[in-house]
């Protein structure tokens, strides 16, 4: 019988590894969650809204303001109480129901950043890579000489 792995081998990742880039759903999600809570916030219903229209600088703007982190750059914060708002269960529900009904020009939009924003992802992996592979040859090299 093979020991299991420990959990702390995938809880705490190198520090080179990056999360993952968000999908067109995932963008879609956080950005109609923060545009529901500051519509709620200014005292309107959040039932009764017109679904979002969004145009890809603004949503690369909000990309920009909202940076999705690894859990490595992530710091422990303040527990705070939830926004009140409406509950993760009621949001998830809302937020599908809006992407199913969504725009195909809008939807298009969060695919087009979603996969722009991927690109990113993978050539900023490959650059650090390229890096760390430069680095070992440099620490290769002068172990090398010293030796």
């Amino acid at each position: 019988i093979m020991p299991r792995a420990s959990r702390t081998a995938t809880a705490n990742p190198p520090q080179h590894r990056r999360s993952q880039p968000l999908s067109a759903y995932n963008l879609f999600f956080r950005y109609e969650r923060r545009r529901l809570i500051l519509l709620s916030q200014a005292g309107e219903s959040i039932e009764d809204q017109p679904p979002c229209t969004v145009t890809a600088g603004e949503l690369f703007g909000f990309v920009e303001r909202n940076p999705v982190q690894s859990s490595r750059e992530r710091k422990k914060r303040v527990h705070q109480k939830t926004h009140g708002v409406v509950s993760f269960t009621g949001l998830v529900r809302t937020v599908s129901q809006r992407w199913k009904a969504l725009d195909d020009d809008v939807k298009r939009t969060f695919h087009d950043v979603a996969n722009q924003l991927r690109l990113d992802h993978y050539r900023t992996l490959e650059e650090e890579r390229k890096r760390r592979k430069q680095r070992a040859k440099l620490t290769e090299a002068s172990e090398e000489s010293t030796a």
